[in-house]
């Protein structure tokens, strides 16, 4: 078996080429040509060679599965030194709103194919610092744990994420010390450890009339035709899960700008190509026009990279920007 210097050698290879987003191919490509590794290693520079037309082609984006498979090895390639006892993971806690955070650290006994969401319960089953000290189990939001209600997403090793979909196999790959740190959304309320209140959000869909305007209880009849041309673009958008994320890694999301953030924009061009919901159109134009709107934006497209189920949301940011101002030029001559 190869020497643990050597495997974390060959890991640190694979984890640099990961962190460029397959930008800094160097060090990848003298791995793939590497003819001294050891026997146990050299399936993993033959997966890689099979790998390498999907990750390392110039003016191309690396496909991400792939991407997925090679952080997967290497936490694989670290396993023997991080995976085979505990896990160490650090959680941001607060007890209250008021409160002084702290940060405790919890280990917790390691099983393959582990999620954050497994690894709090774990904690809530045996609620017991690394150090021995009782402790309280963590909270935070959770309901459906398959990526669909959004109201799991942390910070995780520092990013934006959700805690259902966020692998520890994975997230050991990224850590430096073998330490997963865990802490709250820092752009929105602490109502106490991980839990934050996101209720900004909804504030801003109902300024905007993020909703199908119904007429009573009564039979409307068949809703309008629309070509598939019009149902691709809205099939996207209505994926989002409200989960914040584009409004954490959003450098103007912020108390000086008010701005609304992407998740409002995007569902603003959702309802406006809904055949009955585009009867609110103007008003939800005029309404992002106005204080915090999306003239707000500044187009850094942090929100595109980090939205979990990615959602075009810089194409819906420009379509809507290009209607606002339409509908702005028509006010002024009209009303």
């Amino acid at each position: 078996m190869a020497k643990t210097s050597e495997r974390e050698r060959v890991a640190g290879v694979l984890e640099r080429f990961v962190q460029s987003n397959g930008q800094d191919a160097r060090e990848w490509n003298a791995f793939l040509e590497d003819r001294t590794l050891e026997s146990d290693l050299r399936p993993v520079r033959d997966r890689a060679k099979q790998l390498d037309p999907m990750v390392n082609v110039a003016g191309s984006e690396p496909e991400p599965t792939a991407m997925d498979e090679i952080r997967q090895m290497v936490a694989t390639l670290r396993g023997a030194k991080k995976m085979a006892g505990t896990i160490k993971v650090d959680i941001k806690r607060q007890s209250n709103p008021d409160a002084a955070p702290v940060t405790e650290r919890f280990e917790i006994p390691y099983r393959k194919g582990m999620n954050i969401t497994s690894l709090l319960g774990e904690i809530a089953m045996e609620p017991t610092t690394a150090d021995g000290k009782a402790s309280t189990p963590i909270s935070y939001d959770a309901n459906c744990l398959e990526e669909i209600c959004g109201s799991c997403a942390m910070l995780i090793n520092g990013k934006a994420r959700m805690a259902c979909s966020a692998l520890v196999d994975k997230l050991m790959a990224e850590t430096k010390d073998g330490v997963i740190s865990l802490a709250p959304l820092s752009k929105f309320p602490v109502v106490r450890d991980l839990a934050v209140d996101r209720s900004v959000l909804f504030e801003n869909l109902k300024a905007v009339k993020a909703w199908v305007p119904a007429d009573g209880s009564y039979d409307l009849g068949p809703g309008e035709k629309q070509f598939p041309q019009i149902q691709e673009q809205r099939y996207p958008l209505s994926n989002c899960i409200s989960c914040t994320i584009c409004m954490e890694v959003c450098p103007q999301f912020n108390d000086q700008t008010n701005f609304v953030g992407a998740a409002t924009i995007a569902q603003v061009k959702l309802f406006n190509l809904d055949p009955a919901g585009k009867q609110l159109k103007e008003e939800r134009l005029r309404a992002l026009a106005g204080d915090g709107g999306v003239q707000e934006c500044g187009y850094a497209q942090n929100c595109v990279q980090a939205c979990p189920k990615q959602l075009p949301l810089t194409e819906a940011i420009s379509d809507v920007s290009r209607d606002v101002i339409v509908q702005q030029v028509k006010d002024f001559f009209v009303r």
